[in-house]
């Protein structure tokens, strides 16, 4: 497996599970400290706090803001940044090697490559592997069954083990 990426080095967090620094803390005693500490910091006068149910929280505009920001995939995953990876396999029936650009976890583009018997098959899988702007198959398991999908109604019917063998050896890859 090669991988060629174009991001920049993490940074290590400082993050850290608090029961790691304090064993005892638990979410009871832990909301007591946030409360003291923020009347701490900002005085008793006026305060008053009350606890909402997560239904009542999704009625606060800045909740319902905050939820939709954290569950895109930027959020979430990170912004992907762009790569290239390549992965050979040698199968019974041939060897096969295939190179994929990815873009916010998305194929963009790929070609592979085989010295199999059936060309047609290396050809259909090029096709589905063609530049696509937006971005194609997701860089995933599911994208990857969606691409075997394709690749079985472009194939005559007795390519359709070939198809398998891509498919789990490409699921492998795209989950390590």
């Amino acid at each position: 497996l090669k991988l060629k990426s174009k991001g920049v080095s993490s940074v290590k967090s400082r993050v850290v599970n608090l029961n790691v620094i304090e064993p005892d803390i638990d979410h009871k005693s832990f909301i007591e400290a946030l409360e003291a500490e923020f009347i701490a910091q900002r005085g008793s006068s006026g305060v008053t706090f009350a606890k909402i149910t997560g239904e009542e929280a999704l009625e606060i505009p800045e909740v319902k803001e905050a939820v939709a920001a954290s569950t895109n995939w930027d959020w979430r995953f990170g912004s992907s940044p762009a790569f290239s990876v390549e992965f050979i396999e040698k199968f019974p029936w041939g060897l096969i090697e295939v190179h994929l650009d990815a873009k916010k976890g998305h194929i963009t583009q790929g070609k592979a490559y085989s010295d199999c018997l059936r060309p047609e098959f290396i050809d259909a899988l090029n096709d589905l592997l063609t530049f696509r702007e937006g971005g194609g198959y997701p860089y995933s398991k599911e994208g990857v069954d969606q691409l075997a999908d394709a690749l079985l109604e472009k194939v005559a019917e007795d390519l359709g083990p070939w198809v398998e063998d891509v498919q789990q050896w490409m699921t492998s890859k795209v989950t390590e």
